[in-house]
Formats: C-alpha cells, structure tokens, sequence
C-alpha cells in the first residue's frame, strides 16, 4: 500500500479551513484512518453466480452481503428479495445482465465485437427507444470506459488516486485549481483563495465528502496496487468502475450527465481527475439502460440490488455515494391514485411484449438443483410468486398488493 494513503506526511502545521460552513483541511489522522478503514475489497463472483447457479443463488449472494455487512433489508427475508427482483432480473437478456456484472457489456458494444450487445443498444432497438420516453423508470449503470470501451489501467487508476487523496487532504492547490475547472473550462468553480478556505468544488465544504474520496482513494489502491500483479498493471481493469442509478425518464438523464449537470460529485471529480492528468485519453462515463420497472415493489430494491453485484459503492472503488434506494419510494415511479392501474398495466404490457421474461425463468428453472425443493430455489413462474406472496406479512402484503 503506498504510504502516503496510510500515513499521510504532514508538513506543515497550517491548516486550510472554512470554519463558518465546517470544512477544516487537512483531515485529523483519525479521521484517515476511519476513512480508510471503510473501505472495502469485493469477492463476490455475481456475474459466475448467475452463470452456473440462476437468478435465485445471484438474489440470495446479494441479500447475504447486504445483510452481513449491514446494509437496508427492509426487514425482507431472502425469498421475498426473491420475489421481489427475480422477474426484474428475468426482464433482461441473459448475456447483458451477466455482462453487467462482468464489466465486459461496454467493451463488447464500443469496439462492435458482441453483434447481440450492439442490436440491444442501437439506437432504434426497443431497449433503446424505450429510454426516450417521458416515463420509463429504470435502472442504468454508467460504467468509465474509453471510447472502446476499455477501463483505465490499474497503474492509471493509482495515479488518480495518489492525486485525489491529495486535493482531499488539501495538497497541491494548483492541481486542485486544474481538478476543479476540468470539465468547466468556461467557468471558474474555484479560485486559489477559495481552495486555500477550504472551498474546493467538489467538496462543497463538506467534511464527509473529503473523507468519501479519501476511502475511495483507498479502495482504489487496495484493488488496483496491492491486488494486481505488476505485470497487469498497464493493461486494462477488467472490470470498469461503475456507477450506477434510478430514473424515470433515462434520455433526460443522461443529457444531465452529458453537460456534467448531476448531483453524483465523486464520478465528476474522478473524470476530473482523469482528464487532467491524461488528456488524450478518451475516458468518460457511458450510460447503458439494464432493466425497465414493472412493479411499485421492485423500485424498493432494484437499484440497491444493482449497486451491490456491480460493485459501484464508492467504499469498493465504485462511483455511487449515495445509499442506493435512499430515495426509491412507489412515489417515484410517478404514481398517483387516478392513473395508478394504468401506469402499472403500461409498464407491464411493456416488459411483456419486449423483455425475454419467460424464456429467461425456463432458461433459469435448468439450473436448478434437483436436490433442493423447487419451489424454495426457484420459482416456476407467476403461481410461485402468488403463492410465495401468500406467507409474506402484513407489511409486504400492503407493500406487494399490486399482485392481487
């Protein structure tokens, strides 16, 4: 581990403040260390799970982590997370929800080496029409690829690191000046005055935020220096840092993103970062729609559940901040009393006419191993998820009433 993400060297006993609004830089030594000790390194195989075991198993590695490392279950047991995102998960071609969780899907469309991933996403496939809709909640995730769709090396991702925990710390203001107007040229976000109180822009004087980018510094060495052989350092990261999201409508979205007009600050200040210190590199963040929503039930865990088999959490060197789902509610979905059937019998019909639902669950239902009960492993289709639903309490029952 490189030390000056261990143990910072302080050489000076100045400190860079804003004590009016609560940024005090350089960050305590204690508080390095809680940061760091955030951070976190990924093991679980998901995209090997959904291969060889299904959408059960891949449902059940999810619930799990979540749960041991005390994430929101919502007070939900295994099956009823089941319940809850096997269709979901059953709505999207097999081989883009396996390539989501692999980190392969960008490479195989941006360098046109995956004819199947390419018509997916064209332009004027359904998916892809879909997402101009004023009202198609889904779930995207906007993997950081070049133009080919290849991730930034490992040695890269260091050098950024190294950078970043620095403009965190509040070391080299002049850098920090150049991080700041990066992706604004036209605008001044930041002044060297301003970066000497502390104001950095994407800090946005915040304490928290500084010790966020200092744990995502950290992940980031962890995975891409002490986790990599030294001979794949200058190759390609086979699996791109991710970020991912909830939207009801994905083009207005993305048009967002585009103009770097979104609230997701860490994957603004790493694209930052990149382009300063790479700048003919071609690295930006690609958005890909995975899943349309069908049901008020699957926006509870929809993008969490995307969140955790992706990796994206800034604690594992992802580019999510924010608790996933924080502010997934049936609300978002854009229900209301008077259109509430509608709505949900639209975006039913939808995913019914296009996403390969069915032949997903028969393609999944082969998987299942013989020696445990069918209905606990998986199930079999909609009379399953009646029946499952039946022994759900009440709080679900009031949750899930759109089956009845």
């Amino acid at each position: 581990m490189n030390q000056a993400l261990s143990h910072p060297q302080i050489t000076s006993n100045d400190s860079i403040s804003s004590q009016s609004i609560g940024l005090v830089l350089p960050l305590s030594r204690q508080q390095i260390s809680i940061a760091c000790q955030s951070s976190k390194v990924f093991h679980l195989p998901f995209s090997q799970e959904l291969v060889e075991k299904g959408y059960s198993v891949l449902i059940d590695a999810i619930y799990n982590q979540e749960k041991e490392e005390g994430g929101n279950t919502h007070g939900l047991e295994y099956y009823q997370w089941r319940q809850i995102l096997c269709y979901l998960f059953a709505s999207v071609p097999l081989n883009v929800l396996r390539y989501t969780l692999d980190g392969s899907l960008a490479r195989r469309d941006l360098s046109e080496t995956d004819p199947d991933v390419v018509k997916h996403f064209h332009p004027d496939s359904p998916w892809q029409m879909r997402t101009l809709e004023k009202f198609a909640p889904a779930i995207y995730v906007r993997p950081f690829v070049d133009d080919r769709g290849e991730s930034p090396t490992p040695r890269q991702f260091c050098q950024v690191a190294q950078v970043l925990f620095g403009y965190a710390y509040g070391l080299d203001l002049d850098m920090a000046l150049r991080i700041d107007t990066a992706l604004h040229p036209s605008q001044q976000p930041s002044t060297l005055a301003e970066l000497k109180e502390g104001r950095h822009y994407y800090l946005a004087c915040s304490q928290n935020r500084a010790m966020k980018v200092t744990t995502w510094c950290h992940a980031i060495m962890n995975l891409a220096d002490v986790k990599t052989p030294e001979d794949q350092k200058d190759t390609p990261m086979k699996q791109p840092r991710v970020h991912c999201g909830y939207s009801k409508n994905i083009s207005h979205r993305k048009r967002q993103y585009d103009k770097h007009q979104s609230t997701t600050w860490l994957a603004l200040l790493v694209e930052s970062a990149f382009r300063v210190l790479f700048p003919a590199a071609t690295y930006h963040f690609h958005t890909y729609p995975i899943c349309f929503l069908g049901a008020e039930c699957e926006v509870l865990l929809a993008e969490q559940a995307m969140v955790c088999c992706t990796h994206a959490e800034y604690t594992y060197g992802g580019l999510c901040v924010a608790p996933a789902g924080q502010y997934s509610s049936a609300e978002l979905l854009g229900y209301n009393e008077a259109t509430k059937g509608k709505t949900r019998d639209d975006l039913g019909l939808w995913r019914d006419e296009h996403a390969p639902m069915m032949a997903s669950i028969k393609s999944d239902n082969d998987l299942c191993d013989p020696r445990r009960d069918r209905y606990e492993y998986m199930l079999s289709g909609l009379d399953a998820g009646l029946a499952a639903l039946a022994i759900a309490d009440d709080k679900m029952k009031g949750d899930l009433a759109f089956f009845h």
